[in-house]
């Protein structure tokens, strides 16, 4: 019987990671209550992971690095009964990893981190455990070296689930047909509000989520256009009379964003917390987003809130696809704004159809669960 499970590749304080967390966490305490303990690696130095983590009562996993170096192994010389007083797991205790990664296997992100994955599973996997590559997007791997990286990756797992069309077809590419390789949607979509947190001012509100990602990983002419689309959308809305609130979505970088566009709007408020549920909740409430934030886009969308989404990468399209909503990804080649989109949407002709499509992604989040402990009761 598995006794303790890592969730892998959450980064602090990217929102939508930490509703990745929290989402596995509540599917696994539905299934198996307190039968089983649930760790993950915290930032070091990072106060929010800590109380992220604590506030789900996840362990830390014991991680170190000292002088540039993984010195993480000490841990598994200390005692239990020392580090379970502190919330700490041992790295060898470890019985079943789950990659909840969103978007690290890619060139976007190089070899390095997909180097790091494939020692960590080759160890895993020697001990006789198992890791489940959870629903995230993969690839393009036009670098030959991470294809052959990912291509062990792949192998060494016992479910690997590509979230979108492109990824699914960039696996096989390299991996062949699988009877592990399974395409599911992002599974987000069943994350649980915050019922008793009051966000009622945002009701009629318009929000926006900005992306750092918008400016360091795309071409010139998109980077160049981003921050005057924001400017300009903003300026749209608020003429129009709507309510306007800037929502921060990961730490400080996108958080000088919001800043820097709150300034330039005339004080326009930034909604901004660390309880990932928290976002979930007030993107809920809101009629119009307008987001960055691939998970930003997935709250809205489950939740029957319009969306209006750009994109630096194609897991964003591929989504809004998925709703029958690609028309609604911009692009940003242009510099002009066809505002019509945004009074379009303002109106929510299309949440009847999107409603239909949400519930046919939450299915499908469901049967991926039944895979999942299917290979935890097997264990």
């Amino acid at each position: 019987m598995i006794k303790l499970i890592e969730i892998y590749g959450i980064g602090f304080p990217n929102k939508g990671a930490e509703l990745m967390m929290y989402s596995i966490v509540d599917e696994l305490r539905r299934q198996y209550g307190d039968g089983i303990a649930i760790c993950c690696q915290p930032w070091q130095s990072h106060i929010d992971g800590y109380r992220t983590l604590g506030h789900k009562n996840i362990l830390q996993l014991g991680s170190l690095t000292f002088k540039g170096m993984d010195v993480s192994f000490l841990f598994n010389f200390l005692p239990l009964k020392l580090l379970k007083t502190f919330g700490i797991a041992r790295p060898k205790d470890i019985d079943l990893v789950l990659d909840a990664s969103g978007l690290r296997y890619s060139d976007s992100w190089g070899i390095v981190v997909a180097k790091k994955s494939l020692k960590k599973y080759k160890n895993l996997v020697k001990r006789g455990k198992k890791f489940i590559l959870l629903p995230q997007a993969f690839g393009p791997f036009e670098n030959q070296e991470l294809a052959k990286i990912i291509q062990k990756i792949v192998g060494l797992s016992s479910l690997c689930f590509p979230r979108d069309n492109i990824s699914y077809n960039n696996i096989i590419k390299i991996c062949g047909e699988s009877d592990k390789i399974l395409q599911f949607p992002d599974f987000t979509n069943l994350a649980t509000a915050e019922s008793n947190f009051q966000t009622d001012y945002l009701q009629d509100a318009v929000m926006i989520i900005p992306n750092q990602r918008m400016l360091d990983k795309t071409e010139s002419y998109v980077s160049n256009n981003y921050y005057n689309f924001l400017l300009n959308v903003g300026k749209y809305l608020l003429k129009k009379g709507e309510n306007l609130v800037i929502l921060n979505h990961e730490g400080e970088v996108d958080l000088n964003i919001c800043k820097q566009l709150s300034l330039d709007l005339g004080g326009v408020e930034i909604f901004n917390h660390w309880n990932p549920l928290v976002i979930k909740t007030a993107i809920g409430k809101v009629k119009l987003l307008i987001s960055s934030r691939f998970h930003g886009c997935v709250s809205g969308l489950s939740q029957g809130v319009p969306v209006i989404a750009t994109s630096w990468n194609h897991k964003y399209e591929m989504l809004l696809e998925e709703y029958n909503l690609r028309e609604n990804v911009i692009s940003l080649r242009n510099p002009q704004i066809d505002f019509s989109l945004v009074d379009y949407a303002l109106k929510g002709e299309k949440i009847s159809i999107q409603q239909k499509e949400s519930n046919k992604m939450k299915k499908k989040t469901e049967l991926m669960w039944e895979y999942v402990f299917s290979i935890i009761d097997g264990q």
